[in-house]
């Protein structure tokens, strides 16, 4: 954004999957627009070593999408830790079982509401 600052400066994304490919690529650009950034995968080190890169506040956490539970503590401490997210980039997993229309928001970014 040569010369204009980004409108998600200074807020919050969540960014599943957030230890290599696609989702590393997401929560970099992200940070480089001003974003703080949580990072949520199974890797905690690999996790640990992209937060390191980021030039914004970004913290990370070992957390399983599949695992209801654990994904309400997650976000309950991501609001508490970085503010109420603005983005959620849902890049974790692989889908199986048919479309993703069939899909609740349970099963996806309903932990963010």
């Amino acid at each position: 954004m040569t010369g204009n600052v980004s409108p998600l400066r200074g807020r919050t994304a969540v960014v599943t999957g957030a230890a290599r490919g696609l989702g590393e690529a997401i929560a970099v650009r992200l940070a480089d627009l001003g974003v703080r950034v949580a990072l949520l995968g199974r890797e905690e080190d690999t996790l640990a070593r992209v937060r390191e890169r980021l030039p914004t506040e970004s913290l990370c956490w070992e957390v399983d999408v599949t695992d209801d539970a654990r994904m309400a503590e997650v976000a309950a401490e991501v609001r508490e830790r970085l503010g109420a997210p603005s983005v959620v980039v849902a890049n974790a997993g692989l889908a199986e079982g048919g479309p993703s229309r069939s899909r609740t928001p349970r099963s996806g970014v309903g932990w963010w509401r």
